[in-house]
């Protein structure tokens, strides 16, 4: 009676969180930087926890390019999924997709606009939160990609759907790298 007792109220009900979470963690293993896979897992694990529909693509070995650095990169991704957390979170039902794909990564969530004006996105203190202290992140965004003009920014929204996508050209020779020629 007492097991099952512990079993109905502490483990049963972590079996739906816990499931999805370690199928979307496992595509991780993927990625050789303990960083980066450190800010992915918690990023999908907080968007999980808040219910969204979450899925992850990385079906392939990723490697950081030397000419990057970790915490850039770090920042980076942590900038956009918190911003597509954020997002997907405002709407019923909310979306999260990531993908890390050879040579480009892809963030692409749901949100409450039909269609988001992005010319204004990278100006500081531009925001489509309701609340202050927000609007840094993508200008944050614009001030690091400066510093490495292989890295391309396409964004687009339409159709309740808000997509970044990073495009890494002409880098880093090695078999398991994103980042090729």
């Amino acid at each position: 009676a007492g097991a099952k007792k512990v079993y109905h109220q502490a483990i049963a009900p972590t079996r739906s969180i816990i499931s999805p979470e370690l199928q979307l963690i496992s595509q991780l293993q993927n990625i050789s930087d303990p960083a980066l896979k450190g800010i992915l897992s918690n990023k999908l694990a907080l968007a999980l926890a808040k219910n969204l529909r979450v899925t992850c693509e990385i079906a392939q070995k990723i490697t950081l390019d030397p000419r990057v650095t970790q915490l850039d990169m770090v920042r980076l991704l942590s900038i956009f999924m918190d911003n597509a957390i954020e997002a997907a979170y405002q709407v019923n039902k909310g979306c999260l997709d990531f993908a890390f794909f050879e040579q480009f990564i892809v963030i692409r969530n749901s949100t409450k606009y039909e269609k988001i004006e992005l010319q204004l996105l990278d100006k500081v203190g531009y925001t489509t939160k309701n609340s202050q202290g927000h609007g840094y992140g993508l200008a944050n965004v614009s001030a690091i990609l400066r510093d490495y003009p292989f890295i391309s920014l396409n964004t687009s929204s339409s159709h309740y759907i808000f997509q970044q996508e990073l495009i890494i050209t002409g880098g880093y020779q090695d078999e398991h790298c994103y980042f090729r020629r």
